[in-house]
This record gives structure tokens, C-alpha cells and sequence, in this order.
């Protein structure tokens, strides 16, 4: 028996059924590569603000927490408005080393964190500032320095600092809020994240209880 081949219609119909499949295969495998690319965004920048956290929390405990100073302020340029200061001595020096005289820490210099909006890259910042050596009226607990924020510049005490000076800690940074409860601090760090899907919004949140 003679076979006969495939006709003009049978072979187009095979090749839009073709077509099909592999059009379903291919935004499987693509939702698929976004899905991924999206959850190792997001791990990563769970990660940098976890180094942030814990950076923070360790100066802190370092610090005396009558000398950690928190001055809430808002910035109409960074998404979330309310943010939070921090400044407290630190007893480390240029070369990283803890100083102790008479079993008391013999503080080196003030550090502070604020959020700052960088205009040119259009997101918000974390940045970290360090001021040697540590102003009087930062290591009187019975004092309470001027702080304020202003668009341009840090007004701490009797030292002024440009907002952009600081060294960048974290970048798409969208909030620093810290509340004190004698001893204990309870922070609240979160930052954007541009995922291939969207943009996404990641949170940490940690209590750090101040030295005695």
C-alpha cells in the first residue's frame, strides 16, 4: 500500500500546535527565571540590612545608653518621611581597638547614622558618620545636645556636617526608626528593592539591649 505524505493543511495545523506548546514552555520557563531572579533579590537585600542590623547593634551595646542620643525627624524627600537619628560615643580608635582606663571606656568618638536622600541617584541612603574627638556635651548624660536635620546638613551639638559626607552604609534605604525603653533599643530598618516583577519593600526588625 502506497502511503501519502502530510498536506499543506495538516502540516500547518501540526505547526501551530507546535507553536503552542512551545509558547506555554517558554513563559513557564520565563516566569520561572523572574520568580528566581526576584527571591535572590530579595535575599540579598534581607542580607545587607541584616549587616546593617548588626552593625548598629553592636556599637550600641558597645556605647553607654544614656549617651546614645535619638532625634526623630522627617525628610519630605525620602518615601517614608519618619526617620530616626543616631548618636552615641564609641570607645573604639582609628585602629579599631576598645580603650579602657580604670575598668571605664574612654570614649573616641561620636557616631552617628542618618538616612539621607541622594537626589542624584533618586533613593533614599543609609550613611554613617564618625566625629573625632566626641564633643563634650555628648559625653555628659545630664546634657541634651541640639540635634537637627536640615535638608543640606547634621547640626550636632556644636558640630555641623554635610548630609552627603557620611560613608554609605546602604543604598535604596527606605527607613531608620529607633525607640528607646530605658536600656533596650527596639529598631526598625527597611530598604526597596527593584525586583524583574516589582518593586518590593523588605523589612527587619531587632531589640539591643545597652551596656550597664
Amino acid at each position: 500500500m502506497k502511503s501519502r505524505g502530510f498536506s499543506l493543511l495538516e502540516v500547518v495545523i501540526s505547526a501551530a500546535i507546535l507553536a503552542v506548546v512551545l509558547g506555554a514552555l517558554y513563559s513557564l520557563l520565563l516566569a520561572s527565571t523572574r520568580m528566581t531572579e526576584t527571591e535572590m533579590s530579595l535575599r540579598n537585600a534581607q542580607f545587607q540590612l541584616q549587616e546593617r542590623m548588626n552593625q548598629i547593634s553592636s556599637e550600641m551595646r558597645e556605647s553607654s545608653p544614656s549617651l546614645v542620643r535619638l532625634y526623630a525627624f522627617s525628610d519630605p524627600q525620602m518615601a517614608t518621611t519618619a526617620q530616626t537619628l543616631i548618636a552615641m560615643v564609641s570607645a573604639r580608635n582609628g585602629a579599631d581597638e576598645f580603650q579602657v582606663s580604670f575598668a571605664q571606656p574612654q570614649w573616641q568618638k561620636l557616631v552617628v547614622y542618618a538616612p539621607v536622600f541622594n537626589s542624584v541617584l533618586n533613593v533614599g541612603e543609609l550613611r554613617r558618620y564618625e566625629i573625632t574627638p566626641v564633643p563634650p556635651e555628648f559625653t555628659d548624660p545630664a546634657v541634651a545636645p541640639a540635634i537637627s536635620v536640615t535638608t543640606e546638613t547634621l547640626e550636632l551639638g556644636s558640630v555641623s556636617l554635610s548630609r552627603n559626607l557620611g560613608e554609605r552604609v546602604c543604598l535604596d534605604f527606605d527607613s531608620l526608626t529607633v525607640t528607646q525603653n530605658g536600656t533596650w533599643f527596639s529598631l526598625n530598618l527597611s530598604m526597596f528593592r527593584n525586583t524583574v516583577v516589582e518593586k518590593k519593600s523588605v523589612d527587619l526588625q531587632s531589640g539591643v539591649k545597652g551596656r550597664n
